[in-house]
């Protein structure tokens, strides 16, 4: 069982790093993957619809280009409205839509704040984060594929932002 977790975990890695090579600049160091391997283990952070059935979602660090990226608050109507902060990356003909969940209970006003300082002078920065779904693009104009990711932690080279949730499943798990 320790060998089928130990391969499982050695290709998540893979993964990881082939996400990773796409800006040319890895900054990520073996603490970034340790988060992800503690993110994905012994459960992943997100399960999905797929098929009539509910398969994992595994975070992973993928890396992009500050250039073409936006930022807002974007709003989930639940018993109430909730804010979450997201990050969207245009990519060639694919838009990331990368917020933190609204169950994070994550400020949207302050954490923008602490992503635009963590973003001074930076020309790129990397997430980590889960595939959610698939967004429809119609609605918005254009012929993008959208898709939406579940954020855990935000790097630049000046620094980290990690959800709440993240902060204390991590440290929990060390």
């Amino acid at each position: 069982m320790k060998k089928i977790n130990l391969l499982v975990l050695a290709s998540l890695s893979l993964l990881n790093l082939s996400a990773v090579e796409k800006t040319g600049e890895l900054f990520l160091s073996d603490y970034d993957f340790s988060l992800s391997e503690k993110s994905n283990f012994p459960t992943p952070p997100i399960q999905i619809w797929q098929n009539d059935a509910l398969v994992p979602s595994y975070s992973m660090w993928k890396c992009f280009s500050v250039e073409g990226m936006t930022f807002t608050c974007t709003e989930h109507e639940m018993e109430e409205v909730i804010k979450t902060p997201m990050i969207a990356v245009y990519d060639g003909d694919e838009t990331l839509e990368i917020e933190t969940s609204p169950a994070d209970g994550v400020h949207c006003e302050n954490t923008l704040q602490i992503w635009r300082e963590l973003l001074d002078e930076e020309d790129e920065f990397c997430v980590l984060a889960a595939y959610l779904q698939d967004l429809p693009h119609e609605n918005y104009g254009g012929t993008h594929y959208r898709s939406l990711w579940i954020l855990e932690v935000f790097k630049t080279k000046n620094g980290y932002w990690r959800t709440p949730m993240t902060i204390n499943s991590h440290e929990n798990a060390d």
